[in-house]
């Protein structure tokens, strides 16, 4: 499988950050790498875009799905495996307290709370019983969905093969090869085809923290360039992108593609490493998620009420992105500080 070149060598910031993951490791707590917390912030950011655009321009985005949101998913996936714990550090009983903690309750609170709000924004009709299924089938939001089932399998591959990391790659790319050959079934609960989509990217952050994960400044140019192609020659191929439903129909190109988006992404944010706004975004990446569509939307019909629609102003788009983004990253900011403690633990992963 082609990847992309990515220089794994030792430098005084990789072995620093490895001595900053084993000593907190040993301390029972997380350690805070900005680099990580900017490549969330810009991932945050894009996802807020895509919606933005997605509704402004009555889903005919000017950049489309396949350009970069299927890559900033896999980018968000690829950093929960690097944040993962290797074999000798995981206490799966405390790992899957973790992922019910910092995953689940957050899916089923905010579930709850936007069911009959987003509904009424559709004008759908929807009833207690038909939500309250959506929410435990893990119907309401298929990443979040998606990531605890990947995460929980993850768990189990680690734990298997008692880390091997050849054993856990070779595993973790038969389940996306499965999942791209076997058709979708109609009750995809919590996500599970998305979640075999998703295995790979997760041991790929698994592995790159192990090794130093650093792109080199020559390699930068090569890595950008590649990226481009593969939009280019995906566009000229109409390569389908699109995770959720499951649509990928060149699954070689969809990860050469992913892991090339991934590695420029990373790139992009070990160069920034500090800027306090995206750094922000990123700390509050999860509840921000969950914020993400509905704000660009309400944006969108409080515009069109106001007769600036797309049609009739379609250079607001980057107004709306503005709007949604800050009214997004505020609401997030305030329910980290007084709801935080219902899915926050003194590990911040």
């Amino acid at each position: 499988m082609p990847q992309p070149n990515i220089e794994m060598k030792p430098s005084q910031s990789t072995t620093t950050e490895q001595h900053l993951i084993q000593n907190n490791a040993k301390a029972g707590s997380s350690p805070r790498i900005e680099w990580l917390d900017v490549a969330r912030g810009l991932c945050m950011l894009l996802i807020i875009y895509d919606h933005s655009d997605s509704y402004f321009t009555l889903l005919n985005p000017l950049l489309p799905y396949n350009w970069y949101v299927a890559n900033v998913l896999c980018a968000f996936v690829f950093i929960s495996g690097y944040l993962f714990p290797t074999h000798t550090q995981l206490v799966v009983s405390k790992k899957i307290k973790s992922i019910f903690r910092s995953l689940v309750v957050p899916y089923l609170f905010f579930s709850t709370l936007f069911t009959f709000p987003k509904a009424f924004i559709h004008q759908q009709d929807v009833s207690i019983s038909e939500s309250l299924f959506n929410i435990l089938s893990g119907q309401s939001s298929w990443f979040i969905c998606a990531l605890v089932v990947a995460e929980l399998l993850f768990v189990g591959l680690v734990q298997l093969f008692k880390g091997n990391k050849i054993a856990v790659f070779i595993v973790s790319l038969a389940c996306f090869i499965l999942a791209t050959l076997c058709p979708e079934p109609n009750n995809n609960y919590w996500s599970a085809v998305q979640a075999l989509i998703f295995i790979p990217f997760l041991c790929m952050g698994w592995l790159a923290k192990q090794h130093s994960f650093k792109i080199s400044n020559k390699l930068f140019a090569l890595v950008l360039v590649l990226f481009i192609v593969l939009k280019v020659v995906g566009t000229q191929l109409h390569f389908n992108e699109v995770i959720a439903p499951m649509l990928i129909n060149q699954p070689l190109l969809f990860m050469v593609d992913m892991i090339v988006g991934i590695a420029l992404l990373i790139f992009i944010a070990q160069k920034i490493n500090r800027n306090t706004f995206i750094e922000h975004v990123g700390k509050h990446s999860l509840i921000c998620y969950f914020l993400c569509g509905g704000v660009p939307l309400l944006f969108t019909k409080l515009f069109e009420k106001i007769g600036l629609g797309y049609n009739n102003a379609p250079y607001l788009l980057p107004l709306i992105f503005l709007f949604s983004t800050i009214i997004i990253v505020v609401a997030a900011t305030l329910i980290q500080k007084y709801l935080g403690f219902l899915w926050s633990s003194k590990r911040k992963l």
